[in-house]
């Protein structure tokens, strides 16, 4: 794809020879290359230069800043700016540091791979282009000082939102290892928040379903570690695409969707823990009559992993990616219920109508697509977690009432929809702290939705 806009790079290393090999990779591709041998220097250009220079690429061992150091400090002066971090592999410590400080978009070690480098820069650099294209169709709308000043303040209360929630995330890291494909996740929520849910309502049913089946320690782990990383190659995908049904698609749409199930794949067996969890993503598309692909298993010779990751994906496919569009919520609602009772249908997207319709689906697909078995151990904790949420007192509480161990009833979203922070999350000190801030910016209602627990009623 050729660039809409001028871009430049700023390449920071102390090594001159190293820098020039990063400027020949891009040299035939029109971008302006700025260097610079130090942190110092480096800020001293993007200063000069903050308003043209789109993308920064730093070593992270440099003498007197370290690029974590650097990449943290541009991030203040110019936060959307893309931040790209060369490293060694011994260099976990400050991998971690650059995510939690300078937020940084990728990082690659020591030597690097010319062609993957670049692409992932063409990349970045395409979203970066949506992003300039997005501020300049709504300063035709708003008055320009007036939008960017809201648009500042929006991403910096965002930035500070998703901070706290990685931060938790960060805490437990070295706790197990499931904790570092929790955080994965959660980056894939800042991005799609449906996928994000998408993902951990699967695996969190998935990973209950394995243990009605006696599956334990780092069985249950794995079947868990699929539910979460199943469908991650979806994440490159159009909105769009993901919400449809195969049987809408074009023959070339198709074959695109088909094709996240191996860049899943690909990204998983790269891990060597995860390779126990590659036998489980690469047959979640088999179905139990063995009219399923990729090699056409039948019944008990698909993974039992595979058997539970499919019908516990179709529940929370439905109830976390259901259409936007009427017609497809109406269509997708006769094929559950029968074109007798969805004139009856009120409200398509209810979280009790999309329970229903989730259930009904997957009793559809029994005997053909999914294990029976199966199908009825998730059915029992889908009606567990529908009665629970029907049973359960909330309250609204005003945002100067809250107290540390509150848990959100509904996700906290910013008047325009993007998701800050999950439902279900207890809240802290700093969390509250930075709730009261976001509502004293006129970011989010003044009224949350609470969980009232039995010592509260």
């Amino acid at each position: 794809m050729k660039p809409s806009y001028q871009h430049q790079i700023l390449i920071v290393d102390d090594e001159a020879n190293i820098a020039n090999a990063l400027k020949r990779v891009f040299r035939n591709k029109g971008y302006q290359i700025h260097t610079a041998l130090n942190g110092a220097d480096g800020l001293v250009c993007l200063e000069s230069n903050k308003e043209s220079i789109s993308l920064i690429i730093s070593d992270q061992r440099m003498p007197g800043m370290s690029g974590s150091e650097f990449l943290e400090q541009a991030k203040r002066i110019r936060p959307e700016i893309i931040r790209i971090l060369l490293t060694g592999y011994s260099d976990v410590s400050a991998i971690v540091d650059a995510v939690n400080k300078g937020e940084i978009h990728r990082y690659f070690t020591k030597p690097w791979n010319d062609e993957q480098l670049l692409v992932q820069v063409e990349q970045a650099l395409e979203q970066y282009e949506l992003v300039l294209e997005n501020r300049r169709l709504n300063a035709l709308v708003q008055n320009q000082n007036k939008q960017l000043y809201e648009l500042g303040m929006k991403q910096k209360s965002i930035i500070e939102a998703k901070t706290l929630e990685l931060e938790k995330k960060n805490k437990a890291l070295n706790k197990s290892f499931i904790s570092t494909i929790n955080l994965l996740i959660t980056f894939v929520d800042a991005i799609n928040p449906s996928l994000g849910s998408y993902a951990k309502q699967t695996a969190s049913l998935a990973k209950r379903v394995a243990k009605d089946y006696n599956v334990q320690d780092e069985a249950l782990e794995h079947i868990e570690i699929a539910g979460l990383l199943h469908d991650i190659g979806l994440l490159g995908l159009p909105a769009e695409l993901m919400i449809k049904d195969e049987s809408e698609m074009t023959q070339g749409e198709a074959k695109f969707f088909r094709e996240h199930v191996t860049i899943s794949l690909f990204l998983i067996q790269n891990v060597e823990k995860l390779k126990p969890v590659t036998e489980i993503v690469l047959h979640h598309h088999e179905h139990f009559d063995g009219s399923g692909t990729p090699n056409s298993l039948k019944a008990e010779a698909i993974p039992l992993g595979s058997r539970i990751i499919a019908a516990a994906g179709e529940y929370a496919k439905i109830v976390n990616l259901w259409p936007e569009d009427k017609n497809k919520m109406i269509k997708k609602a006769k094929i559950a219920f029968g074109s007798e009772i969805i004139k009856n249908l009120e409200d398509l997207t209810s979280a009790a109508m999309l329970h229903e319709i989730g259930e009904r689906s997957l009793m559809l697909g029994e005997n053909n697509k999914y294990d029976p078995e199966v199908i009825m151990k998730l059915i029992k904790y889908t009606g567990e977690d529908r009665r629970q949420r029907e049973n359960r007192s909330t309250q609204q509480v005003r945002v100067r009432y809250l107290e540390g161990g509150m848990k959100l009833a509904k996700d906290l979203r910013t008047m325009d929809g993007k998701l800050l922070l999950s439902k279900d999350i207890v809240l802290d000190t700093y969390l509250i702290g930075t709730i009261r801030r976001l509502f004293r910016a006129e970011l989010i209602e003044e009224n949350l939705e609470i969980v009232v627990s039995k010592s509260k009623e």
